[in-house]
């Protein structure tokens, strides 16, 4: 599997989550992980706030939104 395209979304006004198909020494995982803006200006960093899954874990983490969308919507 190829590394995949970046999805995002605007957390606050100075963070965003990004999510996206990474291959980390040889393993494909699903990357979730908070990003801001360095402070030197040379654009945005990743910070350590965030998950790295399998993709085979995709389901559960599918099943696991799904669920706290049921809770929310209560």
């Amino acid at each position: 599997m190829k590394d995949g395209k970046i999805v995002r979304f605007q957390k606050n006004v100075i963070e965003e989550v990004r999510g996206q198909v990474v291959n980390f020494k040889g393993h494909d995982l699903i990357d979730i992980r908070v990003w801001v803006e360095a402070k030197d200006g040379s654009g945005a960093i990743a910070t350590k706030k965030g998950i790295a899954l399998s993709v085979e874990q995709l389901p559960e983490l599918k099943r696991l939104i799904l669920a706290l969308e049921k809770v929310v919507n209560k």
